[in-house]
């Protein structure tokens, strides 16, 4: 029995990791730019991060746990870089620099 546990545990495991190493790669070699247009949050308070037609999990370039981003604010990412800026919106409608957050992957 807990052969079957721990036979089930190890194949979950490495499934996890495999099914993220894609997601990974194409983060780093993908561009970020857009608004954010919802912000979603999942299981154990992790937040996914929307933006045009594409998403980017909290995790990846935030160490806590909680939302920091917002709907409405602008991210942008080069290609092959883990350096996410982030831009708000002022009162007047301006986009000011509001921070920017190293990936870790």
């Amino acid at each position: 029995m807990t052969f079957v546990v721990l036979c089930i545990i190890i194949i979950r495991f490495v499934f996890l990791n495999l099914e993220r190493k894609p997601y990974e790669e194409s983060l780093y070699k993908e561009k970020i730019e857009g608004e954010i247009v919802k912000v979603e949050e999942r299981n154990r308070g992790g937040y996914i991060y929307y933006y045009n037609d594409s998403f980017f999990w909290a995790s990846d370039f935030m160490e806590n746990r909680k939302q920091i981003l917002r709907v409405g604010d602008s991210v942008f990412k080069e290609p092959k870089s883990l350096e996410l800026k982030v831009y708000r919106k002022s009162l007047n409608g301006r986009y000011l620099y509001y921070k920017t957050f190293i990936g870790k992957i």
